[in-house]
């Protein structure tokens, strides 16, 4: 099960994916050059929806991504979590990239929606 927990509480749990067990392991330390730092942010922006059940307020940190059917971003400075809801209470992250444009590339949102498809069908197989 390439599924890893990020973070989780009593209304909700963030889960990575990765197409491997391995890749899964590696977690958010396989999004590109990721900082202690910003490592460090991630449990902050998380805490909300594992907390209460809804994503940060601010559209500075988490934020549906224009033109892009179904996918979201978190956002820790200059690296983006890319995912999508699996369920009512649980978001999966599937792809990492470290933005700094405004613009996301159109290689990267086309990976993060193959895998964002490859993950949904795994948790469809996996929980139902």
């Amino acid at each position: 099960m390439p599924f890893k927990e990020l973070a989780t509480g009593l209304c909700g749990k963030i889960l990575f994916w990765g197409k491997t067990d391995a890749e899964a392991d590696a977690a958010e330390s396989s999004c590109p050059n990721i900082t202690d730092s910003e490592r460090g942010k991630l449990p902050r922006l998380f805490k909300p929806f594992t907390s209460n059940g809804s994503m940060p307020p601010s559209k500075e940190k988490f934020k549906k991504i224009e033109k892009q059917d179904d996918l979201f971003a978190f956002k820790a400075h200059q690296v983006r979590l890319l995912g999508t809801y699996l369920d009512k209470i649980t978001f999966g992250i599937c792809h990492c990239v470290r933005k700094k444009t405004d613009k996301y590339s159109k290689t990267e949102l086309e990976k993060a929606q193959k895998n964002k498809a490859d993950m949904k069908k795994e948790w469809e197989r996996e929980h139902h």
